[in-house]
């Protein structure tokens, strides 16, 4: 069984966990590691590997817009400029209230950015899609 490893971007306790019970119903392994805030992230990421099972690099992280310290926004900014061989396959699909073109359009615009759903608008098939779709592509299969 192919396990995916995944990230969680996110200042909401509940939001993740919901996130984190969508992912359960999907058709992968899942091996989750979260964060609350963009911060968080960018430490996790920057360090790298620490142990061989803790997750790194993740193949998708899932990224919250409107969090404290670290926005998903200065995430995506920040992200880009520590993209190394390990990330550079991870790509970011983005996990916000935020149903605005506009945020939709600024997130899209990165080439890293896989996907834009809006909280409590998406089904567990619209997350199989986006999983199926970037393992497909990683494995070069169209």
């Amino acid at each position: 069984l192919m396990i995916v490893k995944t990230m969680i971007v996110d200042d909401s306790d509940n939001d993740r966990y919901l996130l984190k019970r969508w992912l359960g119903k999907c058709d992968f392994e899942m091996h989750i590691t979260e964060a609350r805030d963009g911060e968080e992230a960018l430490d996790y990421l920057e360090r790298g590997q620490q142990a061989p099972d803790d997750g790194y690099p993740p193949a998708i992280v899932f990224l919250d817009i409107n969090m404290p310290r670290v926005n998903g926004f200065e995430f995506l900014e920040k992200f880009n400029a520590i993209r190394n061989d390990e990330l550079g396959e991870t790509v970011v699909v983005m996990f916000t209230s935020s149903p605005r073109d506009d945020d939709a359009r600024r997130a899209l615009a990165w080439d890293f950015v896989d996907g834009y759903l809006v909280k409590g608008d998406f089904a567990t098939d619209d997350l199989q899609v986006v999983i199926d779709g970037h393992l497909k592509s990683r494995q070069g299969v169209s």
